[in-house]
């Protein structure tokens, strides 16, 4: 039974790694923010734009509007380029560090790991299985930290403007937390999964290709072949699975935030 970390405890496990760049991580948490104090920003001038521009006709305040959305969509736009620089700056160098310190871990292992592991699964470990633990810093970053932000400012601001329109909110938002963090288990748990079969895979290329010319003299072409084959299709299904679940998450949100729009609509 595979054991699926959640993000937050992958992130505890990175801390120690993220230590040398903490500087740059705070920046981006505070992009993060800039970026979602903007985007609840737009959706408190739409009250004012609609009231004093479209229903009053007040032309004088039409040109102030459309610079303050400008400003706005300078702002986040620069705040989107930071965040994404400056989280791809951590998360290779915390990838590098990672790998570093594996590379030179499992070097100076006792023999007896070496014999019971073969050296394409190690070579995997070392390079497809760090990758993937650091690509966990971004989404945590954006979809976990600056996606509360924004869910928090956007309350506020609906409270601001009406709260017996906000209250349902609260109501529909867990449905949606709840569909993404079960979509996410379960992609983490196909990730986990992949990356194994990944490995298996390629043991199967090293031991196969560097034993070529006993391969030959005993004419196991075609088994060989077959092992291949075999763990190439359990990839291909692993991967084709877990892209099926990841396409399922926005479009399942989009049900769930049609339905709370409607029923906000109608309450409305």
């Amino acid at each position: 039974m595979l054991h699926v970390q959640t993000d937050i405890q992958v992130l505890v496990r990175l801390l120690r790694y993220l230590k040398p760049y903490w500087l740059r991580l705070v920046l981006a948490c505070v992009c993060s923010t800039g970026i979602a104090a903007v985007t609840a920003a737009y959706v408190w001038l739409v009250r004012p734009f609609f009231d004093e521009v479209l229903v009053k006709q007040n032309q004088s305040l039409l040109v102030w509007f459309s610079s303050l959305v400008l400003c706005a969509t300078v702002l986040k736009s620069l705040l989107t380029y930071l965040q994404a620089y400056l989280l791809s700056y951590v998360n290779n160098w915390v990838v590098g560090d990672i790998r570093e310190q594996l590379f030179s871990k499992m070097i100076r292992l006792p023999m007896r790991y070496h014999n019971a592991n073969s050296t394409g699964r190690s070579i995997a470990r070392v390079t497809n299985d760090t990758a993937v633990m650091g690509n966990t810093l971004p989404m945590i970053i954006k979809n976990g930290i600056q996606e509360s932000i924004t869910f928090v400012c956007m309350i506020g601001v609906l409270f601001s403007q009406s709260w017996r329109l906000a209250l349902p909110l609260i109501v529909i938002a867990p449905l949606s937390m709840v569909t993404t963090l079960k979509i996410g288990r379960r992609l983490r748990g196909l990730s986990t999964r992949g990356l194994e079969l990944t490995g298996s895979l390629t043991s199967l290329a090293e031991e196969g290709l560097s034993g070529i010319r006993t391969l030959k003299i005993y004419g196991r072409e075609t088994v060989e072949d077959e092992r291949f084959r075999l763990s190439s299709r359990q990839v291909i299904r692993t991967s084709v699975k877990s892209a099926q679940w990841s396409a399922m998450t926005s479009p399942l949100i989009e049900v769930v935030g049609g339905i709370g729009l409607v029923g906000l609509v109608l309450y409305g």
